[in-house]
């Protein structure tokens, strides 16, 4: 779904040499009582930094009332800073003993000067500061250092994590008073945009729900609200080298583990919209596509309801076959042959792939990865304006929730 919005194929993601789990030390431990480490990488944030760590510092619990400081801390990797963001959060460390402030500062080679690198060098971080506490279900959560969460964002992280969830995505809006200075034509396609996904999201919910990932759930799975268990970031592998789109790549390792991945739209963070991002691919260079096409009056295309309605049912209906398969059932061939033929592929390689598979998440992705190589799917399918598609979800969505 990504490559739709951002324009990028995932395979055209690039590959870092990795360098293990100490590179980077935060030399005072954790508390105790620590169960959530937040990380912040930072480049050149100082102009953002003191409305992130404000927001972060004064977490209150469901009912409003001042979550028990111990209970967190904050781990910001400050990564060649050319400007004063490391002096911020030491301001805030003078004047904040709880929740702890952890700063480390880096200056990375070139070659790995990037967000990807960033972002798995503070988690790996997080990851080994929360083991050492012996907490499987300890949180790493992850935001950036232009957004400002939510006062009760840790405390609604923990509660999705305390459900059950392996991971959870917090919904990312933006400042208001950004959104409202964006020129308005931009503004219209960012809000279309967050619409259609919305709808779509609702759509796979009926679909093909999940027990774990219940309505309502939004659409995101992005860095600037993202938390995962130790035991989960471990299973997975930790966070992929990648230069960008760390948090994409991340999002498929979880799904390839089984990962019981939460969108809650109780976790609420809210981020800038400037154009001019530290990263390579992100909110900032979307922005900046959507104020491009708008000057010239191009049409913004999605994926049609005949496309996703078809995408979710078949993936339903291939999880149930592999659980059948799992569990040493048979399984009407018929019905099986269809489902290839819906899915673009050829039935023997399918069943093979279901029978070497040993999450439904790795066979998903294999699917997904055949359909992009033999380009039948695609071919299949014609990508419509927005517009179009949200006047067709609205009226399919109507008779869904009557029905529900």
């Amino acid at each position: 779904m990504l490559d739709s919005i951002l324009g990028f194929n995932q395979n055209s993601f690039e590959t870092l040499p990795g360098f293990g789990l100490s590179r980077v030390i935060f030399a005072v431990p954790p508390l105790p009582q620590c169960e959530i480490s937040v990380v912040i990488p930072v480049r050149d944030e100082a102009e953002n930094l003191h409305s992130t760590l404000r927001a972060v510092t004064r977490q209150v619990d469901l009912a409003g009332v001042r979550l028990d400081p111990r209970r967190f801390e904050i781990l910001v990797l400050a990564n060649n800073c050319t400007d004063n963001s490391a002096s911020v959060v030491r301001q805030w460390q003078s004047k904040t003993s709880l929740p702890p402030i952890h700063l480390s500062e880096v200056n990375l080679p070139s070659a790995e000067a990037n967000c990807g690198r960033a972002r798995q060098i503070v988690m790996e971080a997080a990851f080994l500061r929360l083991k050492k506490l012996g907490r499987k279900r300890g949180v790493i959560a992850s935001t950036d250092g232009d957004t400002r969460v939510a006062s009760d964002w840790v405390a609604a992280t923990l509660l999705e994590i305390n459900r059950g969830a392996d991971a959870v995505s917090g919904r990312i809006m933006i400042e208001p008073d950004e959104l409202t200075a964006l020129d308005k034509k931009t503004r219209l396609y960012h809000l279309r945009d967050v619409y259609y996904r919305h709808l779509v999201a609702e759509l796979e919910s009926y679909l093909a729900p999940v027990s774990f990932d219940p309505r309502p759930r939004h659409h995101q799975h992005f860095n600037a609200s993202f938390a995962v268990t130790v035991e989960a970031f471990e299973r997975a592998g930790g966070v992929p080298a990648v230069k960008y789109l760390e948090d994409f790549a991340f999002y498929n390792s979880l799904l390839r583990i089984d990962a019981r991945f939460r969108h809650s739209p109780q976790v609420r963070v809210f981020t800038s919209a400037r154009q001019h991002g530290r990263t390579t691919c992100g909110l900032s260079t979307q922005l900046t596509e959507w104020n491009r096409m708008s000057e010239g009056s191009e049409f913004y295309f999605v994926e049609s309801l005949d496309e996703l309605e078809t995408s979710f049912g078949s993936f339903h209906q291939l999880g149930q076959f592999w659980r059948q398969m799992k569990a040493e059932k048979s399984f009407d061939s018929e019905k099986f042959h269809r489902l290839a033929e819906s899915l673009c592929i050829g039935k023997s390689w399918l069943k093979t792939e279901m029978f070497i598979s040993k999450t439904f998440g790795r066979l998903r992705q294999t699917v997904e990865r055949k359909q992009r190589e033999n380009g039948i799917w695609r071919a299949r399918y014609s990508l419509v304006s927005v517009e179009e598609a949200i006047t067709s979800l609205r009226l399919r969505l109507e008779v869904l929730r009557r029905s529900n």
